[in-house]
């Protein structure tokens, strides 16, 4: 930035953040929240949605769009106000005659300039009205940057956990093929003893090659998933061996949901990043309401002005040439009597969008209100039905234990118990999507909320300034 900050601010910032981190952590901690999120469940998470912050190509993005406010700030709010400072200067050889007359001719070589200087009086609390719009303008921006990192957390969330069943899936469809591979092994040998028809030989081939385009597909959609992400986070790679090889069991309490949406019925939502925006909006609708109504106001300004200049003086037939200086300091006064009814139309305008203003801002409260109770019945009933997937697992896994018990004991062949094994599996991945649309159930709810602890992550200015 251009401007000097004070070295005192830049403490304070960090206080505030350390504050805000703790203040935050806190409260996670009294609602219910902390542990509870993806990240702490699996903590190979974490560093992606850090690391994104300031790496991701969305949020670096975000960024620009906070320094180009900060920058339209300078020029379009501080900028009118302060001096205006500028000047001209010419240097070259000026020669002047009278015509038909060659004798009287006057020749000077010089330089000469002019320097003025503006400074804006009084404007009726317009500047200062348009420079409260620009730092509206930049916390809109901050507020959409932490809009912006919320739904890119949620975002890698998804992918993360979509990973990791991708993953569990591929493991699984790799166990199938070696079924289907085992099926073709003992097919090619039955075929050579007469024992089956080339029919069946050639519908167990059909199934071998079928699994195997199958494996070879969700294997390149899993590596290309793996690099999406990690573009979209910003780092070089996300290796294999780094994806956890299952979702754990998510914690949650109904008690805390319950005492999450009652804060925010409690205080009407005014804590919530929309809730913030709206408004922001309203007030700097209500300062471009008040300029449009300074536009037939008197404008007061004060100038000063320098100014060296070659002056040509023609008198008894002989031409001079004088340098003359010229100071001048002066009040001015610019009014605009009538401009054709345009000031009119631009407070109608500006009234217009004030209301409208105001309008979105008690649509956002009520939307908000409704999509808290809203998300948190969903979240009920993703708790729900995880417990009944739960259990449905928990019998398969047992029914596979029983079955690669009895393998042991020789009561059954290989190829039962793995498919066995197959079937297992089928129902733990089953399972571990219902923990997957669970958090992102609970993820979701947080950010309506207002409650997601990655917020803690962001400068305390861009979470919690308000208008």
């Amino acid at each position: 930035m251009l401007l000097r900050v004070p070295q005192s601010s830049g403490i304070l910032r960090f206080l505030g953040s350390i504050a805000l981190a703790f203040s935050g952590a806190l409260h996670a901690q009294e609602t219910g929240v902390n542990g509870t999120l993806p990240e702490d469940l699996m903590p190979g998470l974490r560093p992606l949605i850090e690391n994104g912050l300031s790496q991701a190509p969305e949020m670096i993005t975000q960024g620009i769009n906070i320094s180009i406010s900060e920058a339209q700030r300078l020029y379009n709010g501080y900028g009118p106000m302060l001096p205006n400072i500028g000047g001209n200067a010419q240097y070259g050889d000026y020669e002047t005659s009278i015509a038909n007359n060659p004798q009287a001719t006057s020749r000077t070589l010089g330089s000469f300039y002019s320097v003025t200087l503006t400074q804006p009086v009084f404007r009726w609390g317009a500047l200062r009205n348009q420079l409260e719009v620009q730092q509206i303008g930049v916390l809109l921006s901050e507020k959409n940057f932490t809009l912006g990192y919320l739904n890119f957390a949620n975002s890698v969330r998804k992918q993360y956990e979509g990973l990791i069943i991708s993953k569990m899936a591929l493991r699984n469809s790799l166990l199938n093929l070696r079924i289907k591979q085992t099926a073709m092994d003992q097919a090619i040998v039955q075929l050579k003893a007469g024992a089956i028809p080339q029919t069946s030989f050639d519908s167990t081939k059909l199934d071998l090659d079928s699994t195997k385009v199958n494996f070879d597909r969700d294997s390149q959609a899993y590596d290309f998933a793996r690099h999406a992400l990690a573009r979209e986070v910003g780092v070089k790679d996300i290796p294999d061996d780094s994806i956890p090889p299952g979702i754990p069991l998510p914690k949650y309490s109904a008690a805390a949901s319950s005492r999450l949406v009652s804060e925010l019925l409690q205080t009407g939502a005014r804590n919530t990043i929309q809730f913030q925006q709206g408004k922001l909006q309203v007030a700097q609708s209500e300062l471009l309401y008040k300029n449009a109504r300074l536009g037939l106001m008197p404008n007061f300004s004060a100038q000063a002005n320098i100014q060296e200049w070659n002056q040509t003086n023609v008198q008894n037939g002989s031409v001079t040439q004088n340098a003359l200086l010229n100071e001048q300091v002066s009040l001015q006064v610019n009014w605009t009597i009538f401009d054709g009814f345009q000031t009119h139309g631009r407070k109608r305008e500006a009234l217009l969008r004030r209301r409208q203003a105001e309008n979105d801002l008690e649509q956002t409260t009520d939307r908000i209100l409704y999509e808290a109770q809203n998300s948190q019945r969903s979240v009920d009933i993703a708790w729900r039905q995880l417990q009944v997937t739960e259990r449905s697992f928990e019998y398969s896994s047992y029914s596979n234990q029983q079955q690669q018990t009895e393998l042991k004991l020789g009561n059954i062949s290989q190829d039962a118990a793995d498919l066995s094994q197959y079937n297992c599996n089928g129902a733990e991945i089953a399972d571990a999507q219902t923990r997957n649309d669970f958090l992102l159930a609970w993820c979701d709810f947080l950010s309506v909320v207002d409650a997601d602890p990655v917020m803690n992550k962001l400068p305390a200015s861009y979470a919690r300034a308000k208008p």
